[in-house]
């Protein structure tokens, strides 16, 4: 119930229905994180660093609690909190596939676009449409056209063929396709019609809440964008309305 309240963009609900989840199962690392997600998300980050530190102490090894209790540190200031954190999960769950997309994504955080692409270019999933597509945007972001067009050649004929077959393609993928072309009109068109029909991202990066929306490197050519700023401000105002009706349990 939760996650299907946070696709719909009632993101006060989502926290609502997984904090019955988390009362019932309060010792399960991903029920905690997902609630602090969804609070971090609405932009109330004292309750959601709460909720990720308890994740990372029940489970050290799970790459979506460390990785989004980063995020915090990282917003806070405290870069090198944030890169010992990401160092002890990759020692300790290296060899779980979602450690080396969180590395990867992490590394991009940071702004180390090369870092990133080494990395996940011999991790495991590198060769994955998921990571051919994050390989694609840090070449984007490299400066390397031909070579970010290369890794995502596979991942776009990919996505030709579920379009032909009526089958959604994912917010991030869309993006990154939009990127890669050059259209920065349409890239805020994908945002902005995302966000007013309530598709709100929450299961599929971009994340949607206010801090992924100024910080994630999917829009950092759009930071300066008049009509970016202005969606930001209303979807700010909107979180701002979600986050004070929640209360403070």
């Amino acid at each position: 119930m939760a996650r299907l309240a946070a696709l719909k963009g009632s993101l006060d609900d989502a926290a609502r229905w997984q904090r019955r989840a988390v009362a019932v199962d309060p010792l399960s690392a991903e029920r905690l994180w997902r609630l602090g997600s969804y609070l971090f998300d609405l932009g109330d980050l004292g309750r959601a660093e709460a909720k990720f530190d308890r994740a990372v102490r029940l489970a050290p090894d799970n790459p979506e609690a460390s990785y989004l209790r980063a995020q915090v540190h990282l917003l806070r200031g405290e870069e090198a909190d944030a890169d010992t954190l990401m160092a002890s999960l990759l020692a300790v769950a290296d060899d779980h596939p979602g450690t080396h997309f969180v590395m990867a994504r992490y590394q991009a955080d940071r702004g180390r676009y090369r870092e990133a692409e080494v990395f996940l270019a011999g991790s495991p999933v590198g060769d994955s449409p998921a990571g051919q597509n994050f390989r694609a945007l840090f070449a984007h972001w490299l400066g390397e056209q031909d070579r970010a067009r290369e890794h995502f050649r596979e991942t776009d004929d990919l996505l030709s063929s579920w379009e032909e077959a009526g089958i959604p393609i994912p917010p991030l993928a869309l993006l990154t396709r939009r990127l890669l072309a050059g259209t920065t009109e349409e890239v805020l068109d994908v945002i902005r019609d995302h966000w007013r029909s309530g598709m709100r991202w929450v299961e599929d990066p971009p994340r949607v809440g206010i801090y992924w929306l100024e910080r994630d490197p999917v829009v950092r050519d759009l930071r300066g964008d008049p009509r970016f700023r202005n969606l930001v401000t209303e979807m700010r105002r909107e979180l701002d309305g979600l986050r004070r009706g929640l209360g403070e349990s």
